[in-house]
């Protein structure tokens, strides 16, 4: 195979999935057909069948895409979680949550439709769980957050902290809400961490949000 012909079928195979991604974005996963994608993509429906054997396995593609990239964020916020690092994961969580917006709003009718994408959402929600997890217990050692009141509470903090981060977007659409307003998706998480910190860690949260401010102005 020449060189040129590779690049051509990689090219291809990247704007089947960018189309399908922003078509199942605009659009719903359940409507969008094939045609839908190869119109958009300007690839022969045949072409995609070469790529993939059907709209399930282009689903499968943007759900590992999409898995890749948060196991990446979380692998880099797992090596020094501090209260900037943990910025830049909300940041990057919420840019890819837009990005793939079809399966934050669509997650529960994917997940029953796909087994093998609930099986490995299941096993990254516990690594992001205990990311979270160890996160709050690295702050405990620095001394900017209060011990937990049980043994269980950081477990429980974490399930709701995720919960709340997923769910976002599927609870701002169900009330009509902006979708894309990150001040309010992270000032909610941040809302529910600072109860924990101590003096010195609110000391660490208003530095933070004058980095912001600044970042912002």
């Amino acid at each position: 195979m020449s060189e040129l012909k590779a690049k051509s079928k990689v090219s291809n195979k990247i704007k089947v999935k960018e189309a399908a991604r922003y078509l199942f974005n605009r659009d719903g996963l359940l409507n969008v057909r094939l045609q839908h994608i190869s119109d958009e993509a300007i690839v022969s429906v045949g072409n995609i069948s070469y790529h993939f054997r059907g709209k399930e396995q282009i689903v499968l593609a943007l759900w590992q895409d999409l898995l890749a990239q948060k196991q990446a964020f979380f692998l880099e916020f797992r090596v020094v979680p501090l209260f900037e690092d943990l910025e830049r994961l909300l940041a990057q969580v919420f840019h890819l949550q837009q990005a793939y917006r079809f399966f934050y709003v669509d997650a529960p009718s994917i997940l029953q439709r796909f087994p093998a994408i609930a099986e490995s959402w299941a096993a990254h929600h516990q690594q992001e769980r205990t990311a979270i997890h160890m996160m709050l217990e690295f702050h405990v050692a620095r001394a900017v957050l209060h011990p937990p009141l049980d043994q269980n509470f950081f477990a429980r903090w974490a399930e709701v902290f995720w919960a709340l981060s997923d769910g976002w977007l599927s609870r701002q659409r169900s009330l009509g809400r902006s979708e894309t307003d990150y001040s309010a998706y992270r000032d909610m998480l941040w809302t529910l961490l600072r109860p924990l910190m101590t003096p010195q860690g609110q000391l660490e949260y208003q530095e933070l949000e004058k980095m912001v401010a600044r970042r912002i102005s």
